[in-house]
């Protein structure tokens, strides 16, 4: 399946407003800086969850970004769809538009891949942005390698004398 760089940054984006406090308002900027996308793009990909109801937003100072709902109520299918084109446009993809009609009522092929949109809506939908938020690590949460010691750790170890 091809994800776009929209659907990409939108699926960051609000795994990055999950990790937040419920309510709390986040800049364009620092959710951008977070995900390492451009700010300008992430802006326009952020006002399209906001006109789907996943996101709200406020302007001005204090303002920001922040999840409409709880992030186990909103899917990555709804995700897409307020990103994407619909995948579904039920034309023929063998006959040119001159000759759209023409036995396409019945086209097995456009049959099979409804089918396959189908399927992949579903599985779309059952996948919420909560569960991507639990499956995706932060930079700053990532396990240190085998064998390193944390500050933290490296501070309650005593000093030899």
């Amino acid at each position: 399946m091809y994800i776009s760089q929209a659907f990409a940054y939108a699926l960051h984006g609000l795994t990055s407003l999950c990790r937040k406090p419920e309510g709390e308002l986040i800049y364009a900027a620092d959710i951008a800086r977070d995900i390492g996308a451009s700010e300008s793009y992430l802006a326009k990909v952020m006002q399209l969850l906001v006109r789907a109801g996943l996101v709200t937003s406020m302007r001005g100072m204090n303002g920001g970004y922040a999840l409409a709902r709880p992030p186990r109520q909103i899917s990555v299918r709804e995700v897409m769809e307020a990103v994407e084109d619909s995948l579904a446009h039920g034309s023929c993809i063998l006959h040119s538009q001159s000759q759209l009609g023409r036995n396409c009522s019945s086209c097995p092929v456009l049959e099979a891949l409804a089918a396959g949109h189908r399927r992949t809506l579903e599985e779309l939908d059952a996948i919420t942005i909560d569960d991507l938020a639990r499956a995706v690590v932060p930079a700053e949460a990532s396990p240190l390698p085998r064998g390193a010691v944390s500050t933290a750790e490296r501070a309650r170890e005593p000093v030899a004398s």
